[in-house]
């Protein structure tokens, strides 16, 4: 018994399987691949490079805005907190009226 076939044994038949089914879709590919003429599949692979390219600009654009935004975001949160820092509390006009209001009788009793 050769080796392969001492390591094939050891495998449960789910992982045989799907080691075979792999193998045939990569000759399945292989396959397809080789009934198209070589030009094609030239053009085909710049024609991914130039998207999988643009793709990474996109990408790489929006995580710079979003930096952006995350510093800008980061810079006035610490403008609040630092102007927040030595502020007395202020009384709003109009709190202690509405108290007032429930003790004021009504003309329409």
């Amino acid at each position: 018994m050769s080796d392969e076939s001492r390591d094939e044994a050891r495998r449960s038949p789910l992982e045989a399987f799907a080691r075979h089914q792999v193998a045939a879709l990569e000759e399945v590919g292989k396959a397809i691949v080789s009934l198209l003429p070589k030009e094609f599949r030239k053009h085909t692979a710049s024609a991914i490079d130039e998207g999988k390219a643009g793709f990474e600009a996109l990408v790489d654009g929006v995580k710079e805005e979003i930096e952006e935004l995350k510093d800008d975001v980061e810079y006035r949160i610490d403008c609040l907190k630092r102007a927040g820092k030595g502020k007395t509390p202020v009384e709003i006009e109009g709190e202690d009226e509405e108290e007032d209001e429930d003790e004021t009788p009504r003309d329409d009793d």
